[in-house]
């Protein structure tokens, strides 16, 4: 959902429909006053401490918009009142409706993560309905001034971010990035201030930049602000807690020599994210943008060898201490994905690198064929959190491998054509899967097959010497044995998978409250093994 008039950054309602059919331009209603949100109930202390630790363990320790002190501050407050209130609308103080709102996302993001983990335990029903009453607390108050005006804009992008259906989110990231400009966030202040609120500033602005080029390059849209304009340096990686207790002007850096137990594993992490981020936004400057008036044409080959050494260390300066455990590896690990897409990137076409070199079409065969298997081991294990960027980068993928093949012969030296089949068969097929978890990737996966159909009958047709597959044999979903998703768990053996109807949509006029999250058997126990997890939302 957007807030209201995000170009003003205020959250002012929406026109009411005085038609009860569907607005034809596909506009989103104003469903807010419509919903029952009487006797809303808030979980148990215990499963409020669980989903808590999921959202600071799996949402904002890569997108660090919440200070978690200050949320406990929050939630506190918020289950020192009656239990028996309307939590969307009776409370008539700012700053209680403020604090619903921001208890209610949380949980809601926590919600949708969990939801990831197993879709069959819990629809997205039940996240998106606090998600809705959160912004009906935000909507009696409007959006507040300043940085916490941008963390509430984040925080509802957090969950558009972490929904399978909700793509709107680059323009509340937009709005977040455009106000924490306009209040001077991308510049460290002049001013002398406590550790907490100088960290609080660069760890939003840095979320909102890395949230805006991800999804800017992602959907093929411009980002919101220049890299040249920036000079706040990044957040600390200390924990909160240690933050909370320094003095003001005390140096973080120097407090981390020395003192491993005051720094936070998933904060070096996520400095590690941001690094990447920024190299991501230099690749799309210079290949995707035309040279500002009045300077030289970039020499890309030059730039792209040494973007090529700068991208490869950083991967080596990746933390990979011995103290590590074996899930906090398992996070490490998923940067190798990241490595392979940063190659990819690199060196496929694009506007302003049309035709790349025959060493180029290695290098892209190489990190695509890389990346396949890896979105095929790490959909296996369930790591992936944000399934449209999942799609995204898989089908980017197949379409790389089959592109270099077609067009350059040092690739066709390399594979056989039956090898290409196999690879983007394996695509396809964990397409498949994600779409039985998701159906509203259906259209993507089926533009994918489509392309890879055409493609593969053209090459089919001018058989090379080392193919072993006869011209004219079509592209069909089970036919080639790279991963048959009936065998290997990917999709379940049902008929209503290749029929194309929709998903039922979750009713709305139907109560839910908290027992429906707690009745879901989520495993626990696994989630507590779980340390400082990063997921999917650097690739």
């Amino acid at each position: 959902m957007m807030l209201r008039n995000a170009i003003q950054l205020q959250t002012a309602r929406r026109t009411v429909a005085t038609s009860q059919q569907p607005d034809p331009a596909g506009s989103i209603a104003d469903i807010i006053d419509d919903l029952d949100s009487a006797f809303l109930t808030l979980p148990k202390r215990e499963a409020a401490a669980r989903l808590t630790k999921v959202y600071f363990q799996f949402a904002n320790s890569s997108q660090p918009v919440l200070f978690e002190p200050t949320f406990h501050s929050h939630l506190d407050s918020l289950y020192s009142l009656p239990m028996t209130i309307d939590l969307g609308r009776s409370h008539d103080t700012k700053d209680i409706q403020l604090t619903v709102f921001v208890v209610l996302e949380v949980f809601a993001v926590a919600l949708l993560v969990l939801q990831k983990q197993d879709p069959s335990k819990m629809s997205t029903s039940l996240p998106d309905r606090y998600h809705r009453v959160a912004l009906m607390a935000l909507d009696h108050t409007g959006l507040p001034p300043g940085i916490q005006g941008v963390q509430f804009l984040l925080l509802e992008s957090q969950y558009c971010y972490h929904h399978s259906e909700t793509l709107t989110v680059w323009s509340t990231v937009g709005a977040a990035l455009r106000l924490a400009v306009e209040i001077g966030l991308h510049k460290d202040p002049i001013e002398e201030m406590s550790a907490t609120d100088l960290d609080v500033r660069r760890r939003v602005f840095w979320t909102a930049y890395a949230m805006d080029r991800n999804i800017s390059i992602a959907r093929n849209l411009p980002t919101c602000l220049a890299d040249g304009a920036i000079s706040v340096e990044f957040p600390s990686v200390l924990s909160d807690n240690v933050i909370a207790k320094q003095k003001p002007g005390e140096s973080a850096q120097q407090n981390i020599d020395g003192a491993d137990s005051n720094t936070s594993k998933a904060k070096l992490v996520c400095l590690h994210v941001l690094r990447w981020r920024r190299l991501q936004s230099e690749m799309q400057t210079v290949l995707h943008q035309q040279a500002p008036l009045g300077y030289a044409p970039i020499d890309i080959e030059r730039w792209q060898h040494d973007a090529q050494h700068r991208i490869m260390e950083w991967y080596k300066d990746l933390p990979r201490t011995s103290t590590f455990d074996p899930n906090e590896r398992r996070i490490i690990e998923n940067f190798d994905l990241t490595y392979h897409r940063a190659m990819l990137y690199l060196y496929q076409p694009s506007p302003n690198w049309l035709n790349p070199t025959e060493a180029a079409w290695l290098k892209i065969l190489d990190a695509a064929e890389n990346m396949v298997r890896l979105y095929r081991k790490f959909f296996e294990e369930k790591r992936f959190t944000i399934y449209w960027q999942a799609v995204e980068g898989l089908s980017a993928a197949g379409t790389a491998l089959l592109n270099a093949y077609s067009r350059s012969s040092s690739v066709k030296e390399r594979i056989t054509l039956s090898v290409l089949r196999e690879l983007v068969q394996t695509c396809s097929n964990v397409l498949w899967g994600m779409v039985s978890l998701f159906p509203s990737f259906k259209a993507r996966r089926e533009s994918f097959d489509e392309y890879v159909a055409a493609k593969l009958q053209e090459l089919e047709a001018t058989p090379s010497k080392d193919s072993d597959i006869p011209p004219g044999i079509s592209f069909e979903h089970h036919h080639v044995n790279a991963v048959d998703p009936f065998t290997t768990g990917l999709l379940p053996p049902d008929d209503h998978v290749d029929s194309g109807a929709m998903p039922v949509q979750p009713d709305d006029n139907v109560m839910h409250d908290w027992t429906d999250f707690e009745q879901a058997a989520f495993d626990w126990d696994a989630l507590d093994n779980t340390v400082d997890f990063i997921p999917d939302t650097w690739n």
